[in-house]
């Protein structure tokens, strides 16, 4: 079940509470904080959403949030006229305030995406069982009979096909570079030639046949 942190006007809070249904794909339980102060007491990481006021979009209180050691997707409520935006690939959203409700509909299928990350897949190799969470596999390599998971928590090998766990990984936001290479979208950085290079400055090829694919994809994310 997710749970779902909000700290705005209690009207405003209330009324997305009960838009949330219509939302969120999953059931969830939620918390509201009249301060922004209440909220930084609280362990933010158990959150799977954030929703706040843009006032308190600044470093001084996102570093009090553990922002950066978090995987909650964080919503801002921006004054009317600013411009909506996705950034971080889908993690943090700047929407407008005064149409919230049309604009948390238009931004639904990006905010369940990155949610769905938050499942865990089951990987098992010569009798070792381990739970890995989608949003930490950076990418996964084919080689030879093996499928190797480079991941936040080390390298993992799987017996497997690369075509099958295209299709399997395809929900949560994964892209075919190559026939021997499955990337995380949320950890692209940029294309740069013929390649891709990830936030943790690993490059990785791309080829020529799956390039405009890719580019596509890309764009419609951040259209």
């Amino acid at each position: 079940m997710l749970k779902v942190a909000i700290v705005e006007q209690e009207k405003i809070a209330k009324d997305i509470i009960f838009l949330l249904p219509k939302i969120l794909s999953d059931e969830f339980t939620f918390s509201y904080f009249e301060k922004i102060i209440d909220l930084v007491k609280e362990d933010t990481g158990q959150y799977d959403v954030v929703i706040l006021n843009e006032a308190y979009n600044n470093v001084r209180i996102t570093s009090a949030l553990n922002f950066d050691k978090s995987n909650s997707v964080y919503i801002y409520l921006c004054q009317d006229g600013y411009e909506s935006e996705s950034v971080n690939y889908g993690r943090i959203f700047r929407i407008k305030r005064g149409d919230f409700e049309n604009e948390l509909f238009r931004i639904k299928d990006m905010i369940n995406i990155r949610l769905r990350k938050h499942n865990e897949y089951l990987f098992s190799y010569n009798g070792i069982t381990l739970k890995l969470k989608y949003h930490d596999i950076y990418y996964i390599l084919k080689e030879e009979k093996n499928l190797v998971y480079y991941t936040k928590r080390g390298e993992f090998y799987e017996r497997g096909s690369m075509n099958k766990k295209s299709e399997e990984f395809e929900p949560y936001d994964f892209v075919r570079v190559n026939s021997g290479i499955l990337v995380n979208y949320e950890y692209i950085f940029r294309i740069e030639g013929d390649e891709v290079e990830l936030h943790n400055h690993v490059r990785l090829p791309i080829s020529r046949s799956r390039k405009p694919k890719l580019l596509r994809y890309i764009r419609a994310k951040t259209a």
